[in-house]
């Protein structure tokens, strides 16, 4: 592996057609006046010229296939802004005149659009294949405010006509040493990068457009007394600017109480907490490169999340979209629900109570809208299915249940999975599934089928079914966070058979039942009037 810039200055001028060097051999013999020695030596002048003309020509061939590297720099991309501000706010540009705005350094930043200044300066890294054979070559260029143009590569960068070019360049600002830049405080970094370009001759021009490689954090709000408690982030140390192999890596370290004030920070993607003295928290996972957050730590205390970022009580939509519903975390892990309204212009059909695929979920969800084995979040409907209803037929077994599933209900989730076998059963043993007929298993009936004519589910998701009673327990526990849609008063089946008497019982909830444990219990298939308020469906469903 070669290291070193690539720019060879063929010369037009070889060591064979240096007219003085044969010069001087004519003059060494000519006291001699041997006309013999005379003529061998002026054949042999005409044979050094022939030869010195033809290593001219080779020269300037190769002269000629080299092709310097010319590249075109637009504008970085724009950060993309990836929160809400709190409450119930709707999301807000980040561009804002701050008076406490932290310093930092780089090219403008204006909220999340970005331009070159002055001086600003790219580090760029050629890797040059011909053959099997690659040759890295370094430059960098610089940008040039009154002119608004970069400057030509120093030094030159070229290839031979018919190679193949990787190009990566990275910007950032620090202090060098060597070929190491231990980078400035809270420095912006940002790369381009264009691969497997053939050179042509002439070379084209190759376009290298920037983005940052980091996630941008304004912080807004921490006025009136709130300081920052705890906030850790990776932060970005010191690069290479000739890298080993033409691709730039970052040195990064995990730093605590970088926050300090409101302002804008520069961290690397991944985890982000802050958390301020008015008990605010803020836990981002997963960020992205070239993100924006805009982080209001004003007003009563909760958990900020980006958007994309599912939680319990947000609101599901008629087109398989979700918003903020207004979960807060608070520090003391409290939780509570703001008042958010769903977003205008769409149809809520539904609110999430349960985030990622339940490990107690034996469901697969391949050959639903999801297309994929596991769903994202399960939600419940906004009201119940539709009449009080019967369950089933007593005495056969459909095979809906977990061991001791009445003991411990948070560990029956596949209520998609069950209510798939009651589907199966019903069409097998009967017409299908039917509201009135025992053996078309009216429960079931009314969350797959009555419902779906009332709301259709989203083509993503798995369609309506009746839940678990794992997920009927779930619902329960989250009916804080639900947007008060679970009355004070009613029993719901679930698809989950009585693992203690599979044949003759099937597990229900009932929210009004007291002592708080008697709430999950167990009824039989074919009831209907046991209680004054009967017993319903309600659908949920998967995405």
């Amino acid at each position: 592996m070669k290291k070193h810039i690539l720019h060879i200055p063929y010369s037009k001028r070889s060591v064979c057609n240096d007219v003085h060097g044969i010069h001087c051999v004519h003059n060494t013999f000519r006291t001699r006046n041997t006309s013999r020695i005379h003529n061998l030596f002026i054949w042999c002048g005409i044979g050094l010229l022939w030869l010195c003309t033809a290593c001219t020509e080779q020269d300037e061939f190769s002269a000629a296939i080299l092709q310097p590297l010319t590249f075109i720099i637009d504008e970085p991309l724009p950060f993309q802004e990836m929160t809400a501000g709190s409450g119930n706010t709707a999301a807000q540009p980040s561009g804002r005149d701050d008076s406490h705005a932290r310093p930092h350094t780089r090219i403008a930043d204006s909220g999340e659009t970005v331009s070159w200044e002055n001086n600003d300066k790219i580090y760029l890294a050629a890797a040059i294949t011909v053959s099997t054979s690659t040759t890295y070559a370094y430059s960098t260029a610089t940008y040039n405010g009154s002119t608004k143009k970069w400057s030509a590569l120093t030094p030159p960068i070229s290839a031979p006509a018919g190679a193949n070019v990787n190009v990566e360049a990275i910007y950032a600002k620090g202090t060098l040493s060597g070929n190491t830049m231990t980078l400035a405080d809270n420095s912006i970094i940002m790369k381009a990068s264009t691969k497997n370009i053939k050179v042509t001759a002439p070379a084209e021009p190759i376009n290298l457009t920037f983005l940052s490689t980091q996630v941008r954090v304004e912080v807004a709000g921490m006025d009136n007394g709130i300081t920052p408690t705890s906030s850790l982030a990776n932060i970005p140390q010191s690069i290479d600017i000739q890298p080993a192999k033409g691709s730039f890596s970052i040195t990064t370290a995990s730093k605590t109480d970088f926050i300090s004030d409101n302002g804008v920070y520069y961290v690397f993607p991944g985890e982000i907490n802050l958390a301020t003295s008015n008990h605010k928290v803020i836990a981002l996972t997963n960020t992205r490169v070239n993100s924006s957050y805009f982080l209001d730590m004003s007003g009563r205390g909760g958990h900020v999340r980006p958007d994309g970022d599912i939680h319990v009580g947000d609101y599901y939509y008629s087109d398989g979209t979700w918003s903020d519903g207004g979960y807060r975390l608070l520090t003391d892990g409290t939780c509570l629900q703001e008042n958010v309204p769903p977003l205008v212009g769409k149809t809520c059909i539904g609110i999430v109570f349960a985030v990622g695929h339940s490990d107690y979920d034996t469901s697969n969800y391949r050959n639903t809208g999801i297309r994929q084995d596991k769903c994202q979040a399960y939600v419940i409907a906004l009201k119940d299915a539709g009449a009080e209803c019967r369950w089933g037929v007593p005495g056969p077994v459909v095979g809906c249940s977990v061991s001791n599933n009445g003991s411990y209900p948070e560990k029956d989730w596949s209520g998609y999975l069950y209510t798939k076998k009651i589907d199966d059963y019903a069409t097998a043993n009967g017409s299908g599934l039917d509201p009135e007929n025992f053996d078309g298993y009216p429960a079931t009936y009314y969350a797959k089928i009555a419902y779906e004519t009332q709301v259709a589910a989203p083509a993503t998701s798995s369609g309506w079914f009746l839940p678990a009673i794992g997920q009927l327990y779930e619902i329960w526990q989250q009916k804080d966070l639900l947007h008060n849609i679970i009355p004070s008063h009613r029993r719901y089946w679930s698809s989950s058979e009585d693992s203690a008497n599979t044949s003759l019982s099937v597990l229900v909830l009932d929210v009004a039942a007291t002592p708080v444990s008697q709430r999950i219990s167990s009824l039989n298939k074919h009831d209907r009037y046991s209680d004054p308020n009967g017993t319903y469906s309600w659908a949920i469903l998967a995405f």
